[in-house]
């Protein structure tokens, strides 16, 4: 038993009573952004620090191996993914894993293992295959009178990651080998066993055959939401990194500050399509259309159209989320903003028969609703308000959105360089969202992206590869013996 208060950046924080009957001697206690209390209990300590030792002597001896031999490791683990019978196995497992998902009545839609994932998968191996190893690449060199000095990246050490329940985020995790380092991660209970499979039947294969240590990709043999807050509080950490979104990520980020461990957290995403009135009606029917394809954080979410254009323009949205949800066999939704709403109407008799007959639905919305990420699986779910001009829209973006993806659909090139401007956030386009992924826009698979809701970065990009996860040093070299100040 424990006293009944904590103290957390000079705030008491009272201790709830089943945190306190739970807690025995060697457990750990930190303290979220919302106040809430996260117990650790010490068997959940020890198994996880056991995993990062594991990494960081993984580390040391991976100084030792010569480039090519990470080269082939990424080879022969897309080899591996292709085998027929490696395939066969893996989505045997799989299919547990998503019957047992199913029977809890939570969502599958990411934890499929499908032949288009595994094609992925190796796709992403490949990539990594050909990508210039980066241990000890001299980026700057300075030339004096008698000695010199270069600038160095060099590897950061052991980087951890707690995944959303998704396989192929194990391919992700293995990015980190082009930079020199090695990985520890934690994956969501429903994809773990797939994750596991994947481990024993490609990466610690391909790690084996290649010459790399076993241990350079670590899977913590835990899912509970305790694992993840100390893997992130160990000090043998370079670098934690969290995706996903919502509580539990911010949690994670919480207890990786007040451990000292720098961390990167996938934000809240959704991204804003800003509509002016010189916009090309095509345009903005595909774009928003393709940009609905399915959830995730650089899916469309909010939509503000010009007043002007009212009755032109909302008939072509509700068009985009019908064919999006068609796609899907499955129905739209659109939440419109009553206070926003074209000429002060929520809506007109002819747009909401129009809207029905179509097959999605219009839902009355306020103005706070703004800020809303509609998670939603299977029916594209949209915000839209109506604007007097495409600077309110800026306006409203930089107050409500979660900063990360904005869209700007105008034919007037000064619409763009004024959103560029005023817009805060790491990506601005002019058509369709979904662009803003790593791989797919840069050919380097990412570890996760950063919105600029908790601010603008010190010096790195949104994105987050394997090959950005780096350390600086700089190497002196005298050729004066007499040299001094």
């Amino acid at each position: 038993m424990i006293d009944g208060i904590i103290l957390h950046r000079g705030r008491p924080i009272a201790i709830p009573e089943d945190v306190r009957s739970r807690f025995v001697d060697g457990d750990q206690l930190f303290v979220a952004d919302d106040g809430g209390v996260l117990h650790v209990p010490a068997p959940v300590s020890t198994e996880v620090a056991t995993c990062v030792d594991r990494a960081k002597l993984a580390a040391v001896a991976l100084n030792d191996v010569p480039d090519e031999r990470i080269q082939r490791f990424f080879l022969r683990a897309a080899d591996l993914l292709l085998s027929r019978d490696v395939r066969r196995r893996l989505m045997a497992i799989n299919e547990e894993d998503v019957r047992r998902a199913k029977q809890s009545d939570r969502s599958t839609a990411r934890l499929v293992l499908d032949e288009q994932m595994l094609q992925g998968m190796v796709e992403s191996f490949r990539i990594w295959a050909v990508h210039p190893i980066q241990r000890d690449v001299t980026v700057e060199s300075v030339d004096h009178e008698g000695w010199s000095v270069n600038r160095t990246l060099a590897p950061l050490g052991v980087v951890a990651f707690v995944f959303e329940g998704r396989p192929n985020v194990v391919v992700d995790a293995c990015g980190v080998l082009v930079t020199g380092n090695t990985c520890v991660f934690r994956i969501g209970r429903d994809a773990r066993r797939t994750a596991a499979e994947i481990l024993s039947l490609v990466v610690v294969p391909a790690l084996i055959e290649s010459g790399l240590p076993i241990d350079s990709v670590v899977l913590i043999p835990l899912d509970d939401h305790a694992s993840g807050w100390s893997l992130f509080s160990q000090t043998g950490v370079s670098l934690a990194v969290a995706r996903g979104s919502g509580k539990a990520v911010q949690d994670l980020g919480s207890v990786a500050r007040q451990s000292g461990v720098p961390v990167s957290l996938h934000g809240r995403g959704g991204a804003w399509f800003l509509v002016s009135e010189s916009a090309d009606h095509d345009r903005l029917l595909t774009t928003l259309k393709f940009s609905l394809d399915r959830k995730v954080c650089n899916t469309a979410n909010v939509l503000t159209l010009p007043r002007k254009n009212s009755s032109e323009m909302f008939p072509l949205v509700v068009q985009a989320v019908k064919e999006a949800a068609s796609a899907r066999a499955a129905k739209g939704i659109i939440h419109l903003i009553a206070e926003c709403s074209a000429d002060g109407v929520f809506l007109s008799d002819s747009w909401l028969s129009n809207a029905k007959s179509q097959n999605v639905d219009i839902v009355a919305a306020q103005r706070h609703e703004l800020s809303t990420e509609w998670e939603w699986e299977n029916n594209p779910e949209i915000t839209v308000c109506f604007v007097n001009e495409l600077d309110e829209a800026f306006d409203l973006f930089n107050e409500f959105s979660p900063r990360l993806v904005a869209s700007i659909i105008s034919e007037d090139e000064s619409d763009h360089h004024r959103g560029w401007q005023r817009l805060s956030c790491p990506f601005v386009g002019d058509g369709f969202s979904r662009w803003v992924d790593g791989q797919f826009a840069f050919r380097r698979p990412e570890l996760g992206l950063s919105n600029w809701e908790g601010g603008t970065p010190l010096g790195r990009g949104a994105i987050l590869s394997g090959s950005d996860i780096h350390s600086v040093r700089y190497r002196f070299r005298q050729r004066d013996p007499n040299l001094h100040r």
